[in-house]
This record gives C-alpha cells, sequence and structure tokens, in this order.
C-alpha cells in the first residue's frame, strides 16, 4: 500500500488535477491519498476571513472566486451523471462558509478557533469533489480497530488482567499485525510515550503518530463513556490525584 500526498500547486488547475488522476489511476496496489486544498484556497480563505474582521466588504468579492474556482473544476472535470449532486453539496459548504464571514464581518473580530475552522474548508472540498459521486461512507470509519486489543495479548498468552503483563508485550502484539505486508491504521487512547519503562511502540512498528485533541468541554463524557460510569463519577476520577499528580 501507498500513502501519497499532492500539494495545493499540483491541484490548482483542471489541468493539474488530470495529471493527478493519471498518477493515482497508474497505481496498482491500494492507495492511500491525502489532498490538500485546491491551489491558493485555503490561504483566499483566511484572507475572507482577514479582510471581514477589519470591515472590509472586500472578502465578499474574494470569496465569490473562490466559489466560482471550485464550481469550474467541478464541471470541467466531474462526470455529468454527478455533478448536479456534487454542485449541489459543494454549495451547501458554500453557503456555511459565507455565514461564517458574515458573522465574522458582523463582530469585526477573527479568533483563533474560527480562523482554524475556515482553513479547514478548502480541503473539505477538494476531498469531497475528488470523491467517486460526492459520498463519503462515514461507516468505513468503524474498520479503523483499536489498540491495545485483548484479542492480540491473548495469542500470545498474555494475562489481560495484569497491566505491567500487557505493557511489557505492547510492541510483541503490534507484530502480530504487522507481519502482513500492509499499512493500517489503529486509534488508540494511549500516547507514544514510555509505559513503566516500556514502550508503547517504536520505528519499527509505526510510521507516524496522529494526535486528535478532544473539545476539552467532551473530556468527562469521554472518560465516561469509556470506562463505563456515570458523568459524575468520570468527574470526580479526573479531579483525583491520579490524574492531576
Amino acid at each position: 500500500m501507498k500513502v501519497i500526498k499532492f500539494g495545493g500547486s499540483s491541484l490548482s488547475s483542471s489541468k493539474n488535477i488530470l495529471k493527478v488522476l493519471r498518477i493515482v489511476e497508474s497505481y496498482k496496489k491500494e492507495t492511500i491519498i491525502i489532498l490538500s486544498a485546491f491551489g491558493k484556497t485555503t490561504n483566499n480563505i483566511i484572507s475572507c476571513g482577514q479582510l471581514a474582521s477589519n470591515k472590509k466588504t472586500k472578502y465578499k468579492e474574494l470569496f465569490q472566486e473562490i466559489e466560482s474556482y471550485h464550481y469550474n473544476i467541478i464541471r470541467d472535470l466531474v462526470d455529468i451523471n454527478y455533478q448536479v449532486k456534487i454542485l449541489t453539496e459543494v454549495q451547501k459548504k458554500f453557503l456555511e462558509l459565507e455565514n461564517i464571514l458574515d458573522g465574522i464581518y458582523g463582530v469585526g473580530e477573527l479568533s483563533k478557533s474560527i480562523s482554524d475552522r475556515i482553513s479547514t474548508f478548502g480541503e473539505l472540498l477538494s476531498s469531497y469533489i475528488f470523491s467517486k459521486d460526492g459520498n463519503f461512507n462515514f461507516d468505513l470509519l468503524k474498520n479503523i480497530k483499536q489498540f491495545p486489543d485483548n484479542s492480540l495479548f491473548e495469542q500470545l498468552g498474555v494475562n489481560t488482567d495484569n497491566e505491567t503483563e500487557m505493557y511489557q508485550n505492547y510492541i510483541n502484539s503490534q507484530k502480530i499485525f504487522n507481519n502482513k505486508d500492509s499499512i493500517r491504521f489503529l486509534k488508540t487512547h494511549s500516547c507514544f510515550v514510555n509505559t513503566d519503562k516500556f514502550r508503547f511502540t517504536d520505528r519499527y512498528n509505526t510510521l507516524g503518530v496522529i494526535y486528535i485533541v478532544r473539545d476539552p468541554r467532551n473530556i468527562v463524557t469521554s472518560h465516561a463513556h469509556h470506562f463505563q460510569t456515570t458523568p459524575e463519577q468520570a468527574y470526580e476520577s479526573l479531579l483525583s490525584h491520579q490524574y492531576l499528580g
């Protein structure tokens, strides 16, 4: 399996995007494609936000340019059978972005959280347009398995009630599925650190780590769900010395 990322310049025009499509089609094995926003879309969206926060109505003109740019790419490249559906969904995303920009103009402020939010629209749009028919099957995310998985430790004869024994065999258990010639994505509640002097993973078993930072407003409910407790018990646990040191 290959993992390939295409930057904004390689996706800056219909002509360049066709080149990318030909490259992708040339790969015989399963391939993970990571797409940047088309051209300078992300920079232009941030510029819209900055203009709006400074009460400059030019942000509307720049927004319309971004919108037209994407619509033209869709008309140039997307199969006519899917154009209406994809254009309709893309219009919804642009309406959402436009409403945010109008809100920024209204309050005259571009906060970091809003800046981070609008900066994701470019990648969302490019990935959506590149999909086969404008659909993303969220059920596919359920195929990402969690690690540690007790079944792996049981294959090694590890006592899963003994945490220290499990720490000792974290890497050994990873070798079970890494014997296959493939790349896997796994989700975990652990982090890339040592526990009781035992490594959670190493460079021979892990190509990279993606940290997803939890919205702090959701920590209590997440903790309660993970440990099968009530929100009240989770709250008390998080405030204990075990977590605060």
